[in-house]
């Protein structure tokens, strides 16, 4: 069930993702494309909206240096877009 959307996110390579938040039913199913997808996982929203849980991280990208946010979830890394888009749920709500 959607709740609403968020402010539009701009990636890196300046794409506009346009984030929908809602809510799902236990017993959902997800069909991931496997061409787009390698693995899915669930974190808890306690887990997400704790800052303390966004890190900062940069790497060396296309001769500079490029900034992002990292959560760490049971061995698993979210980052990049969905990690900022995480990120800008938080700020909207609790920063």
């Amino acid at each position: 069930t959607p709740i609403g959307a968020i402010e539009a996110y701009r990636t890196v390579t300046n794409y506009a993702i346009t984030p929908i938040v809602g809510l799902v039913e236990t017993g959902f199913r997800l069909s991931p494309d496997p061409r787009e997808v390698a693995d899915v996982f669930e974190a808890p929203v306690a887990f997400l909206m704790d800052p303390a849980n966004h890190e900062r991280r940069s790497r060396a990208w296309q001769g500079g240096e490029r900034s992002f946010y990292v959560m760490p979830w049971e061995g698993r890394f979210i980052w990049g877009a969905t990690a900022g888009m995480i990120k800008t749920l938080y700020d909207r709500h609790y920063g």
